[in-house]
């Protein structure tokens, strides 16, 4: 199931909750005050499964464009994948 993000416009609170995907358009509620919650936009994740990858070496074209990600957004951290 994914995750998706809300936010309460109410009482600022994010929240993230692992939702069916049949799911994912009913309203939720924020736990704290009880208001509607909004589904925020989320990034997919940057990355690959290295049980999937059974060992195998990113090629060079997945950690060029890793580098080319880095230098956008310095603050990220992809070392571990590169």
């Amino acid at each position: 199931m994914p995750y998706y993000d809300y936010a309460c416009d109410k009482c600022e609170k994010n929240f993230e909750y692992n939702v069916p995907i049949k799911d994912r358009d009913k309203t939720l509620h924020c736990e704290e005050c009880g208001s509607i919650l909004e589904k925020k936009l989320s990034l997919p994740g940057i990355g690959y499964d290295s049980f999937v990858l059974a060992g195998k070496k990113p090629d060079n074209g997945f950690r060029d464009r890793l580098r080319e990600i880095k230098k956008q957004h310095p603050k990220a951290n992809f070392d571990h994948l590169i």
